[in-house]
């Protein structure tokens, strides 16, 4: 009988597969405005990423309540991790470079409203911390959701992350 990929329903992925992504139900300090929290582990190196979402901001196309949210975050992971890379920019020629197309013009590649810290970008990281990345990513021209990222160090590069497709 075939099995969808090489793969047995109730098997447990070999360790060498790759990495695993997670849904965590709870987290030991949840940030008030964070609601849904995710993860990427490997079995080799353990916990590699943890992403954070805010809620969905509806009806929202200018982006107001995500730059609010964004705004406030930035603030505060400033306070604690310091300098950063501010990647906060516009394609002028774009014909949705104004407010009120905020979002559509994230979803055409045309804006981005994304802040780095790193030891690169002279960020006081710990805790075995890499890179911390904020964003405002759209899921419609209407609806945004900020996102927080946390990569740790010591993981295989996301490139390499061991899966290969030999079958469909």
């Amino acid at each position: 009988m075939p099995n969808p990929f090489g793969l047995i329903a109730g098997s447990t992925p070999p360790r060498t597969s790759g990495k695993y992504f997670l849904m965590f139900k709870t987290v030991p300090k949840p940030h008030p405005e964070l609601k849904n929290y995710t993860g990427a582990w490997d079995p080799e190196f353990g916990l590699m990423e943890v992403s954070a979402n805010s809620e969905r901001f509806e009806d929202d196309p200018r982006g107001y309540l995500s730059i609010q949210l964004y705004d406030s975050l930035k603030r505060q992971l400033n306070h604690v991790y310091g300098e950063n890379t501010v990647i906060e920019m516009i394609d002028e020629d774009s014909i949705w470079n104004g407010d009120a197309e905020f979002l559509q013009g994230i979803i055409a590649g045309d804006r981005s409203y994304i802040t780095k810290w790193s030891h690169e970008d002279g960020s006081n990281l710990d805790s075995g911390i890499s890179e911390i990345w904020l964003s405002i990513d759209p899921e419609d021209s209407d609806t945004g959701i900020v996102r927080l990222r946390y990569v740790f160090e010591g993981g295989p590069s996301p490139e390499d992350d061991g899966i290969g497709l030999d079958s469909l």
